[in-house]
């Protein structure tokens, strides 16, 4: 959960990673992919509260590999 309201607390969802990121892409509920970046974090842009699923891929040992799951945009 992460809430980009203004008041500094949780203004952006990171994964927190030592690897080296290639891509943090941001999907809303109908699967359409509204943000990708390769810093490893989003400020929630002009998003609407909701859930959004998110996909990191990453540099692994000898190939890429990708963490995924849920986060929860409060406005």
């Amino acid at each position: 959960m992460f809430t980009p309201n203004g008041d500094d607390k949780n203004p952006v969802f990171k994964v927190e990673t030592t690897a080296t990121i290639n891509s943090l892409a941001i999907y809303n509920r109908y699967g359409d992919q509204i943000f990708q970046t390769s810093t490893g974090q989003w400020d929630g842009g002009d998003a609407s509260s909701g859930v959004y699923y998110w996909r990191l891929v990453y540099e692994g040992c000898d190939s890429e590999k990708e963490l995924k799951g849920w986060v929860h945009l409060i406005r």
